[in-house]
């Protein structure tokens, strides 16, 4: 039978899905409805925390430039020189990255989420979690709610569905993306990397793709992570079900990050390979970056009153 446990973290509370196998998953909703642990079972029977998550309460606000485990909206990624054009209106974002001089990632990343509903049995546990803003800013001057639904299994480990909803009279322009990171307490750069069927996007000096792309073969077979150093956004070519494997030899243990990218999915993938060395981003995205300043065929555009939902997870 499966639980759902709602405790304390620091000052705010921590939602636990767990089964008694040992699988489990913890969300921080009012920290961006951040996915902060995620335990596996390794071949060996061993209990495997795979989510570079949060110690404490006090590290968000430390660590705020990670950005982990959390949504992404109105826009991953990048939005050159925080600018973008609505209505005939030039829109500033606030600099966050500001050696590039680029808006980073939107605002979602600290929103706080309410739970909304929790259910759990012998199939599954999940809870759903809703956000809307209480203000609109001028600078993305749009009403919506967000909806975001963790659902945990013994036999398909985590999904996370993410429903956008327009709540204008007018069209919701937008990019969404997803922000963890994995571990498995070994170096990443001893970890077993696949992924294949992908473009890489160059980029400029202010990390904003250039319009070129560039076949990604490095990881099409089972390769070795080693020095290879990415921060690096990649078109998915195939609309399907995208799969990224990661396998740990030492530890036995192996998990797969997917997501759905067909038409109107997530179709593009960011992969962030930190200076430590200790933990991998894998970024889910709707759209590259930039798109809502360039108005790319890949920015969603959700009609008044609609909703989309986009769905990616974690199996092993």
């Amino acid at each position: 039978m499966f639980k759902i446990e709602i405790l304390p973290f620091g000052s705010a509370e921590k939602i636990v899905l767990s089964h008694p196998s040992g699988l489990s998953a913890e969300i921080l909703p009012q920290y961006g409805a951040a996915l902060n642990a995620f335990h596996i079972i390794a071949r060996n029977g061993d209990i495997v925390n795979i989510i570079d998550g949060y110690l404490s309460d006090t590290e968000p606000a430390e660590t705020a430039a990670l950005y982990k485990g959390v949504f992404l909206f109105p826009f991953p990624n990048r939005l050159k020189d925080g600018k973008w054009k609505y209505n005939g209106q030039t829109l500033q974002f606030p600099i966050n990255e500001k050696a590039r001089n680029n808006a980073l990632h939107g605002f979602l990343f600290d929103a706080k989420f309410e739970i909304e509903e929790t259910s759990a049995s012998v199939e599954m546990a999940s809870v759903l979690l809703r956000y809307k803003p209480k203000s609109i800013p001028k600078y993305y001057p749009f009403d919506y709610q967000m909806e975001i639904e963790y659902i945990l299994t013994e036999g398909q480990g985590l999904a996370v569905k993410t429903k956008v909803q327009n709540i204008n009279k007018i069209d919701l322009p937008y990019g969404l993306g997803f922000h963890p990171y994995f571990k498995t307490g070994s170096s990443i750069d001893d970890l077993i990397f696949q992924m294949a069927d992908v473009k890489s996007l160059d980029v400029d000096s202010q990390m904003i793709p250039n319009g070129a792309k560039t076949n990604f073969r490095l990881f099409d077979n089972p390769q070795i992570i080693g020095e290879t150093s990415l921060d690096t956004c990649f078109e998915i070519l195939k609309p399907d079900i995208f799969k990224v494997h990661i396998l740990d030899t030492e530890k036995k243990l192996k998990f797969t990050v997917w997501q759905e990218s067909g038409i109107d999915g997530v179709g593009y993938l960011q992969i962030y390979t930190p200076p430590h060395r200790k933990s991998i981003a894998i970024e889910p995205m709707t759209s590259k970056a930039n798109a809502l300043q360039d108005q790319s065929p890949d920015l969603q555009i959700l009609e008044a009153g609609n909703a989309q939902t986009y769905l990616w997870g974690i199996s092993f």
